[in-house]
């Protein structure tokens, strides 16, 4: 449902977690990261949620921020579980993990043994700063029933990190038919492949100085020319030889 159950910041001193209506009483900024990587006019979803926080003042949904220059050695829980019957749960969450931190955020989402119908709605917008690292996993076990309506926004900064790891509960029950089904609409719904197309330029050189500096040449002149195209900036590999 919409409810906030519970949620403990007290076990960490370089991670904020709290519900997104606290963290905009508490941080007046925190407005600029909502409807900024997604927005609220990109469907009928997005729009209802929208529609829900400006007229109804429902402001459901998580927010976690790493704090500048910090490493979280253990993963923050986030968990979306609908209780009741016939009902549409959106929900809006912000991560954001400041420059030179990481975070590791694990999230699970499930609905209660009665449940036969319902609709969850989740927007999330995720921002790495500068040289700062997230990874994502999500862990779910929506009932069949349920629709799920997933809307992600990405924003990463210079030498910046994003790793997602989607798990689904039919690969544990080794239902491999159910997880193709499942990753097929997934895919569908965040328009990966085979829904579109992602070309990958690869530059080397011996002098590493040479990479770093055509690399963001060439994003420029590509993002400045494909305007209607999504450009990632340049990534440095994990291992130099």
């Amino acid at each position: 449902d919409q409810s906030n159950i519970f949620t403990n910041n007290s076990m960490s001193n370089s991670v904020e977690v709290m519900n997104i209506g606290v963290a905009l009483d508490k941080y007046h900024w925190v407005k600029d990261y909502m409807w900024n990587v997604v927005k609220p006019d990109a469907d009928k979803y997005t729009a209802k949620t929208a529609l829900r926080e400006e007229k109804d003042g429902i402001k459901s949904g998580y927010f976690v921020r790493s704090l500048p220059g910090t490493k979280e050695v253990f993963p923050v829980q986030a968990c979306m579980f609908i209780s009741d019957e016939d009902i549409m749960q959106t929900a809006h969450n912000v991560i954001i993990a400041e420059e030179n931190s990481e975070l590791h955020l694990i999230t699970g989402c499930a609905t209660g043994e009665d449940v036969s119908s319902a609709m969850h709605v989740g927007v999330s917008e995720l921002y790495v700063k500068p040289g700062a690292k997230i990874t994502f996993t999500m862990v779910h076990n929506w009932a069949e029933q349920v629709e799920v309506r997933p809307r992600t926004g990405i924003k990463v900064e210079e030498n910046g990190t994003y790793l997602n790891n989607y798990i689904l509960n039919a690969v544990i029950k080794g239902d491999y038919t159910e997880f193709y089904e499942k990753e097929i609409e997934y895919r569908k719904m965040f328009n990966y492949p085979p829904f579109t197309d992602i070309v990958l330029f690869e530059l080397s050189s011996s002098n590493f100085n040479i990479v770093k500096s055509e690399s963001e040449r060439l994003y420029n002149i590509l993002n400045d020319s494909l305007t209607k195209y999504k450009v990632f900036s340049p990534k440095s590999p994990f291992v130099r030889r």
